[in-house]
């Protein structure tokens, strides 16, 4: 076993990484966000501008993730931070698109001190057209705008923190390791806490132990490996429970969780975790 019993991120990065990767998601901010701003003047529907807004934010979210990916940066919250700050870019670039816009194209402000100054004057005459025949301004304008600020930042931020969160990385490949094996459905563990310590302690007999049963259950267990290509590099495991539940929809919904998640394993027990469950006993038919 390795002396971390469970993988988290060494949260090393390059140190032209933070500025790669706010520079990339605030270009796409830029150019995205100006066109965003006028597209939602002018859409009258506001379904549309909803899924506008978070097609922005997705947008430098993924910019930025893309980037944190390349650069190896294995350093979720600075991924977050970058994520925030394209966001912030994407968030100003709208404003000055919508403000060109609204206009008629006579006043484009870059200025954030002259800024400061047009929108409370928007907001104090109000602004036709976002819901109707009425305009909006004052407190419920500053909603809108502070309700489509926390969109395209939250998703900027969030998108690519959650990914490079869930993704782990094998310093010594030096490589992201995406996938995952899952082994054939099993019983469900009766008793989680304890299969948990007997794992810990570096005995994984309980995986033989475990029956396979038919695809299609209602309630089972999962394992999941995650191996690098490199033999002395890392290599991960997870045993969950999974049961599949009925939401207020009426919609089928898988609900997992974790007995041990990214449990950190050497390669020999890799390949012990792998025989045994491939080769674990299934229950008869009429069992």
């Amino acid at each position: 076993m390795s002396k971390e019993l469970y993988y988290r991120h060494s949260n090393r990065f390059t140190p032209f990484a933070p500025a790669a990767m706010i520079l990339a998601g605030a270009a796409v901010g830029a150019v995205g966000g100006a066109v965003y701003g006028v597209a939602v003047l002018w859409c009258p529907f506001i379904y549309v501008n909803a899924l506008l807004t978070f097609g922005l934010g997705a947008a430098v979210g993924y910019t930025v993730f893309k980037v944190a990916r390349a650069t190896h940066t294995r350093h979720p919250l600075l991924v977050l931070l970058a994520g925030a700050a394209a966001g912030l870019v994407a968030e100003y670039a709208a404003f000055v698109g919508w403000v060109y816009a609204l206009s008629e194209w006579e006043v484009l402000v870059l200025s954030p001190a002259t800024m400061a100054q047009v929108l409370p004057a928007i907001a104090e005459e109000g602004v036709w057209g976002l819901f109707g025949d009425e305009p909006v301004k004052g407190a419920f304008l500053y909603g809108v705008w502070l309700i489509e600020a926390a969109i395209i930042i939250g998703m900027a931020a969030g998108l690519g923190y959650r990914q490079i969160k869930r993704t782990p990385y094998c310093e010594t490949a030096g490589a992201w390791l995406d996938e995952r094996a899952i082994l054939p459905p099993f019983e469900p563990v009766a008793d989680p806490a304890a299969v948990r310590a007997q794992l810990e302690s570096g005995d994984f007999s309980v995986i033989g132990q475990a029956r396979h049963i038919d695809e299609g259950a209602d309630k089972f267990s999962q394992m999941e490996l995650v191996s690098s290509p490199d033999e002395e590099g890392l290599h991960l495991f997870t045993w969950r429970t999974v049961e599949i539940v009925t939401n207020r929809k009426g919609e089928a919904q898988a609900v997992s969780t974790p007995i041990v998640e990214n449990m950190v394993i050497d390669a020999e027990s890799l390949k012990l975790i792998h025989e045994l469950g491939t080769a674990a006993p299934t229950p008869p038919a009429d069992a």
